[in-house]
């Protein structure tokens, strides 16, 4: 069970560490078993640091609970000689940015702005797979053929993860090329809040059309 970071926080209580998170019976707040990532990261995870938190996951194995929280740190890079001097090398060398856009119409656009060359990756087959495989499901749900339903959605992943792979094949080939390529993508921090708002634009506006 996924829990976003505005329903869950940490809480010290009494020398002890809690996660308190919402559910369907209020808000809840468990003990956990102390250790020392819990007493080094557990302080950055409270109520009123909710920049530091992301999506937590309720996990359940045999008897016991478990929550797998994503943690973000950054750390200086210790370069020996040898790499040191590769890394200089990097910094003098001249690169070629390779801009890479996600979008929902197009699921990638890779572009070279000096030469104004870009290539768009469709969203359109990855649409028609996701609809294809949820409508089996949908019908496989109603029949309660639930080993049926496990497979058709392992079926899916693969069929996803040879989609990406050879996605991927595409903006490497895309990017070699020009000299030197160095691939950069757009940052993702607000993707599901962008993906949300734009679906909302494009409502009104599909609405709004007649046809003639």
């Amino acid at each position: 069970m996924k829990i976003n970071n505005q329903n869950w926080n940490s809480i010290e209580k009494n020398g002890r560490w809690y996660i308190a998170f919402t559910s369907n019976m209020g808000k809840k707040a468990l003990p956990v078993v102390e250790t020392k990532d819990v007493q080094t990261f557990f302080p950055f995870l409270t109520q009123k640091r909710k920049g530091f938190r992301g999506t937590m996951e309720l996990l359940r194995k045999g008897k016991h609970w478990y929550v797998a929280i994503p943690i973000q740190i950054s750390s200086e890079l210790d370069f020996g000689k040898k790499h040191k001097r590769i890394f200089e090398n990097m910094k003098r060398r001249k690169y070629t940015s390779i801009g890479v856009d996600l979008g929902l119409r197009h699921i990638a656009v890779v572009s070279e702005p000096l030469s104004g060359k870009r290539q768009f990756f469709s969203g359109k087959e990855v649409g028609y797979m996701r609809r294809h495989f949820r409508s089996i499901r949908r019908s496989l749900g109603k029949a309660k053929a639930l080993r049926v339903i496990k497979r058709i959605g392992r079926k899916e992943r693969q069929w996803m993860k040879d989609y990406n792979r050879k996605l991927a094949k595409g903006i490497v080939d895309f990017a070699l090329q020009f000299d030197n390529p160095i691939i950069k993508t757009e940052a993702l921090d607000d993707i599901r809040k962008t993906c949300r708002s734009i679906k909302e634009q494009i409502k009104p506006f599909i609405r709004g059309l007649s046809i003639n």
